[in-house]
């Protein structure tokens, strides 16, 4: 499971034009999980660490 840490990593790297396996490294994952959970939270364009809903 990817911490908020994680996400906010993940975002940063997705701003930056980091690739997946990039990613991963800097946060100790496995790119497919990266990449997994990008794709859950629609795609490289639309992804944020934090969804907030009112």
């Amino acid at each position: 499971m990817l911490t908020l840490v994680d996400r906010e990593e993940i975002s940063r790297g997705l701003a930056e034009g980091l690739g997946y396996q990039d990613i991963g490294r800097l946060i100790s994952r496995n790119p497919s999980v990266v990449s997994r959970d990008v794709t859950r939270h629609d795609g490289r364009t639309g992804y944020r660490e934090v969804v907030v809903s009112c």
